[in-house]
């Protein structure tokens, strides 16, 4: 049984990144011993109902794109104390959730040779990556080619790198719903936006376009499925 340290960050409702450490947190906890260390309050209520180990533990300023006083002394004093973790819990693996706090993680890393990952579910540019020390991982998960494609001209960064898509339970429902409960009638065609309702999910666009689409006399229905802020 492995012992697998999840260092996670979030902020908002419980969305796709946050769903997937649950997944693997419900799935693999009889085959391996999880410690979970995240910033997202919600994340940490939702994995402690679930009976998971779970801490809370804020990064002050890690997230910032700058190089501030306040990241560097964060930087360092959070990489001791994984440190120590590791080495007091004999940590097997280091699974760097969303990217944001891969930095943190290359002095332990450095220091222990245990071997860690980074899991990015969103693009971001080289320079970010860069910042953020994500080209130190072992290795480097993508969502999706997209995110995986920043490193495409750097060889010795992309070796490390692979795409697993996000996955999605599967429900055997004997009796979905049916278009009328949705208002929608049999003949149009359904577009449907899946998605924490967030600005960067830019669902006004789809919106927009649908409405375009009805403009020019398209029979067509948008379904959008979701909750957040811009609900």
């Amino acid at each position: 049984m492995a012992r697998i340290l999840i260092l996670h960050s979030g902020e908002g409702p419980i969305r796709g990144a946050d769903v997937v450490v649950l997944t693997m947190l419900d799935l693999l906890r009889d085959r391996h011993a999880f410690r979970l260390i995240t910033d997202h309050e919600g994340l940490v209520a939702e994995a402690r109902a679930r009976g998971h180990t779970v801490e809370h533990w804020t990064f002050p300023d890690a997230w910032s794109l700058k190089i501030t006083l306040t990241r560097l002394r964060t930087t360092v004093v959070a990489g001791f104390w994984l440190w120590r973790l590791i080495r007091r819990e004999r940590i097997d693996l280091v699974h760097v959730n969303n990217g944001h706090y891969a930095h943190v993680m290359v002095l332990p890393g450095l220091l222990t040779g245990v071997p860690w990952l980074a899991h990015l579910h969103a693009p971001l540019s080289r320079r970010t990556q860069f910042l953020f020390g994500i080209h130190c991982a072992d290795r480097i998960l993508a969502v999706s080619k997209i995110v995986h494609r920043a490193w495409q001209d750097v060889p010795r960064v992309l070796r490390k790198c692979r795409t697993v898509y996000n996955t999605l339970p599967v429900f055997a429902d004997p009796a979905p719903l049916p278009r009328s409960a949705f208002g929608i009638s049999a003949d149009r065609f359904v577009i449907v936006v899946a998605a924490v309702l967030t600005p960067a999910k830019a669902v006004d666009v789809a919106i927009a376009a649908v409405a375009e689409l009805v403009r020019r006399g398209r029979n067509v229905h948008l379904l959008i499925v979701g909750d957040g802020p811009e609900r």
